[in-house]
């Protein structure tokens, strides 16, 4: 798996932790057995970021004006972790922004919805 795809399940991982409200060992389980082409180097590069994101999670939110978005949980890990290099950076800030450009979208067109 490339970085991106990584990173990518990491979010799902992480999206599913704040809905299903499961233990993270659990989740990650889940998901490798859901995914069954990632291999063990990939599953556990995956499990170490959410582990890691979920350790700064407090951090991350006060620096992000509270947003416990998991795509924002994610971000200042990778950014400040071992896997850190420029393009990794530029495809999860990449990945920040269209995530919160779709939320931001969707909450518009509920809003016209509404009126």
């Amino acid at each position: 798996m490339r970085d991106g795809a990584r990173i990518a399940a990491a979010i799902e991982i992480l999206e599913t932790l704040q809905t299903q409200h499961q233990p993270v060992k659990d989740a990650v389980r889940d998901w490798g057995k859901a995914h069954r082409f990632a291999g063990s180097g990939d599953r556990a590069w995956i499990g170490g970021l959410v582990l890691d994101a979920l350790r700064h999670q407090s951090s991350t939110t006060y620096a992000m004006d509270g947003d416990a978005q998991p795509h924002a949980a994610a971000a200042p890990v990778v950014r400040t972790g071992a896997a850190a290099d420029g393009q990794l950076q530029q495809l999860v800030l990449q990945l920040s922004v269209e995530r919160a450009a779709k939320e931001e979208a969707a909450r518009r067109l509920a809003d016209k919805e509404t009126e």
